[in-house]
């Protein structure tokens, strides 16, 4: 009798079943759980006898399990993140694999049975028969055309045809082409350093470098399978193209927005071997692939590679331990890396290879400073200066296309009652809604919480029917630039345009085709766009971001600025950038301008030093939240208590500060929410000093937060 813990979807525990067959780890079994069959994946044995009752395993299934790396993978990371082993299982496995023996599409094909020398009768047998006279063997949705699948089940009866199913289907992709295409001088020199470095790397290419040609080089010598991680989905179109023109039918994609079939066929493709990229956002870092040998993990800057729901990782520290395990190559690449990332390099845990040439050898774009306080001393308070306007005008005049970028979505951050300044506020979130509006029909929304109202065509407060809208959005952008340049052709990419999961591939496409000469948008348009007839961005509020209360917020605006600023002037036109702000003397804008990328890291490190900031120390947050704020307020105030009590108690080394603090946005979704921060040493310090807290087990615990707010 052998026993086994066993993973079953949903269930937080694992619990122990016994077999009389020896079962390897990561293979799905069928159990009786709560009087109810269910599949689960054995996740370990358990080398002594339970001194419990067991229940037997009822049948073993050979396909479709977790790898039992990947196994192992989640049971060292479960502690960490605070979270069970199931968590990290249940994102590895497409949950019908958990419900059905074998959820896979199967591809039925049929064949004529030549050795069957009796005539079928029916008419409908006879078509079907027909249909093969010029091709050997025709798929089930071909011969469907001709007859049921009744009929053509009492053929394969008689003898008529013989079917034949395979194992996974291959969704179609575009003809594989064979690309063939070389490094120039500097990418060879960068993919020959990156290729001797035993190290993790990262990569350091300025916008247009040519980063993805050596992606490409790195995936077409490597043996094995290449996990490509992008930040978000609105990457991954042109991206495709050119990996599939590389490597034909042995690229697929995962990411949120694919189907639940699509997910299952994709998934069973990569562990059959037949996928050798694999191009994904963070969560496709827990799919299982059974050859992995290179992660590469492009933009990495970006925020969203952190997953703000249990487990709270970020994506780069799942990639160095799966690249550890896997004995895979890592490589980092953004053209305005993170400061943890570069002082890690520093430090020698991760090597840096720079690429600072362009692969056209472009006019660097040219930077022109607008203080919109000027411009609305001249009475413009329209988010287009008179100098942004000109130069769309002018652009659009000589034939050429404009990217207009303002990471607010919307018409108006803010909507006010001119008669008793009342404004409206999310009945959830108390916080101020925001005005939407195509024209027809207008709404106010909580971009908190996704609280939707119709606008009131009166002031709830007084009746008055005269509002005011502060702030600009993407909307507002839209219109001014059709009222005031009326031979623009304007195309808008933002979270409300942008829904379904082609909408940007068909933006992205239009504006690709030249359909429009202007395209506005949020941070999706912001990076890994190449269009080269763009020479003109505008920049329509600089700002945004700036002002937050968080360390990291002057970094993150010179990274998303840079990026969007490298759409212009990417083949042999100069680019112009127009950048508008109320600060025009703000230190982060200058650094861009004069193109000083490292100086303003080497700055951003020796300030995070100085006031022992990540990454010389390490932050955890902890939430705790409430209906009720006098409620939520006293269990933070306990729960700080208690830790704080730890600290003075048992003095453990490299933790140094506790503090409570309601958060940025203190109540949310109906919910009061306060934050208690804990700075340490490192990660590893604050992991072993919060493990063991009790008080924990029920609280939401960030270690490495992306933001303080």
């Amino acid at each position: 009798m052998k026993f086994y813990q066993v993973f079953l979807r949903n269930v937080r525990e694992c619990y122990t079943w016994h077999s009389s067959e020896p079962i390897p780890v990561g293979t799905r079994v069928s159990v009786k759980f709560r009087n109810k069959k269910r599949i689960g994946i054995v996740i370990s044995p358990v080398l002594e006898t339970p001194t419990f009752k067991t229940q037997p395993i009822l049948e073993s299934f050979s396909e479709w399990g977790i790898l039992a790396s990947y196994i192992q993978f989640a049971q060292k990371l479960a502690p960490s993140y605070f979270t069970s082993v199931g968590k990290f299982l249940s994102l590895m496995i497409p949950e019908e694999f958990l419900e059905q023996k074998d959820p896979v599409q199967k591809d039925v094909w049929y064949e004529k049975n030549c050795t069957n020398e009796i005539k079928p009768r029916g008419n409908k047998q006879k078509l079907v028969l027909e249909l093969f006279t010029e091709s050997k063997e025709l798929s089930e949705p071909t011969v469907l055309e001709k007859a049921s699948k009744s009929v053509l089940q009492n053929m394969v009866a008689k003898g008529f045809l013989k079917q034949s199913i395979d194992g996974v289907s291959v969704p179609s992709l575009e003809t594989y082409f064979g690309e063939n295409f070389s490094l120039n001088s500097a990418q060879q020199r960068v993919f020959d350093d990156i290729q001797s470095s035993s190290k993790p790397t990262v990569l350091w290419g300025v916008t247009g470098s040519g980063k993805t040609e050596i992606y490409k080089k790195l995936a077409e010598q490597t043996a094995g399978q290449t996990l490509f991680l992008l930040p978000e989905i609105a990457l991954t179109p042109q991206l495709i193209g050119q990996f599939q023109a590389l490597f034909g039918a042995q690229v697929a994609v995962w990411h949120s927005k694919l189907s639940r079939r699509e997910k299952i066929q994709t998934w069973a493709r990569l562990q059959t071997g037949e996928v050798k990229v694999l191009i994904g956002t963070r969560s496709s870092v827990l799919i299982p692939l059974p050859n992995l040998s290179l992660i590469i993990l492009d933009e990495e800057h970006e925020w969203t590679f952190k997953n703000e729901f249990a487990p709270r990782y970020w994506t780069h520290d799942l990639a160095e331990h799966l690249a550890q395990q896997q004995k895979a190559q890592l490589v980092f690449g953004s053209a305005t890396p993170r400061t943890e990332s570069l002082e890690k390099c520093q430090a020698g845990v991760w090597h840096l290879t720079k690429l600072f040439q362009t692969v056209h050898k472009t006019t660097e774009p040219k930077f022109r400073l607008v203080d919109l306080k000027q411009e609305q001393k001249k009475g413009n308070y329209s988010p287009l200066s008179e100098s942004l306007a000109a130069s769309i005008r002018s652009a659009i005049t000589r034939g050429e296309q404009v990217v207009l970028f303002l990471n607010k979505r919307g018409y108006a951050g803010a909507s006010m009652c001119k008669s008793c300044g009342a404004y409206f506020e999310c009945p959830d979130c108390s916080q101020n809604m925001k005005f939407h509006t195509n024209g027809h029909c207008s709404k106010l929304i909580c971009h908190i919480c996704g609280y939707l109202q119709s606008f009131p065509s009166n002031c709830p407060h007084c009746q008055a029917k005269d509002f005011l809208f502060r702030g600009w959005g993407t909307q507002q952008v839209e219109q001014a630039v059709l009222e005031q340049i009326p031979e623009a052709k304007v195309l808008r990419a933002d979270a409300d345009s942008v829904r379904g999961k082609h909408d940007f591939k068909h933006i992205w496409q239009a504006f690709k085709n030249k359909q429009a000469n202007v395209l506005i948008g949020t941070q999706m348009i912001a990076k890994g766009l190449d269009f080269e007839s763009v020479t003109l961005v505008g920049l329509i509020l600089a700002d945004v971001g700036l002002s937050l209360p968080d360390f990291r917020a002057q970094e993150r605006v010179f990274q998303l600025l840079n990026q969007v600023s490298g759409r212009a002037g990417r083949r042999k036109q100069a680019g112009t950038i127009v950048l508008q702000t109320f600060h025009p003397d703000e230190s982060v804008f200058q650094f861009l301008i004069k193109n000083e990328y490292e100086n303003f890291y080497q700055q951003e490190l020796e300030h995070r030093k100085k006031f022992a900031l990540p990454p010389f120390t390490a932050f955890a947050k902890i939430t705790i939240s409430d209906q009720k704020k006098a409620v939520g307020l006293e269990r933070a105030k306990h729960c700080q208590t208690l830790l704080q009590s730890e600290l003075e108690t048992k003095s453990p080394d490299g933790i140094f500060n506790i503090h409570m603090a309601p958060a940025f946005f203190p109540r949310s979704h109906n919910q009061y929410h306060f934050h208690i921060f804990v700075q340490g040493q490192n990660e590893a310090v604050l992991r072993d000093f919060l493990q063991t807290q009790a008080a924990l087990s029920s609280l939401k615990v960030d270690i490495n937060p992306s933001s303080l707010l």
